[in-house]
């Protein structure tokens, strides 16, 4: 009989990640927190790749990939100062759930507080990019909670690399296998400034997710869709993909994930722009600043607008005033000659306009047609699976 903290079943332990083999295996029959986060997008390419990588254990080995051997390096020492910081131990076993043993996860660690009769799972990346998922400026001392009101918020209205890149819903599934209730979320980011294949990182930076009930019983849904058509593919094969052979397919994949960074990279950079001009705009004085990164210039706008004062105008002589009064007739003239010339032109064209419809009505009767093919329109379209 399977136990709980709080009212979440406990998961049953299976294979290590060291027999890397019987670990790809076990993966192989469910659906892991990894394929979990890619399928709630609905991405049919990523949809159709999980399917074809469980049926035929032809799994992609990212050994030589400079981020992944930087990860797979600072990941072992990242997790030992989260076990002493937090006392989180690190963990390579996939876990089955204990409700339905098709749900897996493999967490970087997770600890038991017999005291709060509480679980704690953690995830360790690293990155190029910032990965702190809040609006907000992060804590100088402590770390931060994202909550789940918060989270639902940002779901629906951040594009930052940590919502864009589904490591939320890795976690949540985590959570949800593990019998958990919260995850630590640290992250180391690089500088990307390669030398010898090692990039400088910069200070770990952790924080809390809390577990988030709604949004798991919609990755329910995608796992459940996921394993039954892993299972149809398993009876019935894979089916065909398209008439669209897969060199082109690669790079109609390789588009459509160049068009999302694109819009991600457009909402991260008005976003931020727009925070920047409002904390500005408080700014009474004209000012500058650099960093390492940027020199940054702020100036007042200023501007000018020149009206006739009437009472200046009447301290000049009567020589001055009727030349004032001269000028402005004729420019009031010339302004009069330029609303007849454009009323002309209308005219004018609305003429041309008649004149060559009934030419071409004329014409009609005595021409033929010839089609002239040119330069052809390429029109890619992403779809969703249903």
């Amino acid at each position: 009989m399977s136990t709980a903290t709080k009212q979440h079943t406990l998961p049953i332990k299976g294979t290590s990640s060291d027999d890397r083999e019987a670990w790809l295996e076990e993966r192989s029959h469910g659906a892991t927190a990894t394929e979990v986060a890619k399928v709630i997008n609905n991405r049919a390419a990523d949809v159709r790749q999980i399917v074809i990588d469980k049926i035929t254990g032809n799994w992609v080995d990212l050994t030589g990939n400079k981020f992944i051997d930087w990860g797979n390096e600072r990941e072992p020492i990242i997790a030992g100062w989260v076990e002493s910081k937090f006392g989180i131990v690190s963990n390579l076993h996939c876990y089955r759930s204990g409700d339905n043993p098709n749900y897996l996860a493999t967490p970087d660690g997770f600890v038991d507080d017999a005291f709060m009769n509480e679980r704690s799972v953690s995830e360790i990346k690293t990155s190029k990019n910032d990965l702190f998922p809040l609006d907000t400026a992060r804590p100088e001392s402590g770390h931060a909670t994202l909550s789940v009101d918060v989270a639902n918020d940002l779901l629906e209205n951040s594009r930052s690399k940590f919502w864009a890149s589904g490591y939320y819903d890795q976690m949540q599934w985590q959570m949800f296998v593990m019998g958990a209730d919260r995850c630590l979320f640290v992250f180391e980011q690089h500088k990307d400034d390669w030398v010898d294949n090692k990039p400088t990182p910069l200070p770990l930076v952790a924080v809390w997710v809390e577990r988030n009930n709604r949004r798991i019983t919609k990755l329910i849904v995608a796992a459940d869709s996921l394993i039954k058509r892993v299972e149809q593919a398993r009876v019935e094969g894979l089916a065909p993909v398209s008439e669209i052979d897969s060199e082109t397919a690669d790079l109609i994949h390789g588009y459509l994930q160049g068009l999302a960074d694109e819009k991600i990279g457009a909402a991260l950079k008005k976003k931020n722009w727009d925070k920047l001009q409002a904390r500005f705009g408080k700014v009474d004085d004209d000012a500058e600043a650099e960093n390492d990164e940027a020199k940054i210039t702020w100036r007042h706008s200023v501007t000018s607008n020149t009206e006739l004062d009437a009472d200046l105008l009447a301290s000049g002589s009567a020589a001055q005033q009727a030349r004032v009064t001269k000028s402005q007739q004729a420019v009031d003239r010339a302004n009069e000659r330029v609303v007849k010339a454009e009323t002309a032109l209308k005219r004018v064209r609305a003429g041309y306009d008649d004149a060559a419809e009934r030419m071409f009505a004329v014409q009609t009767r005595f021409s033929t047609t010839t089609e002239i093919v040119g330069k052809g329109k390429l029109t890619v379209t992403a779809k969703k699976t249903k």
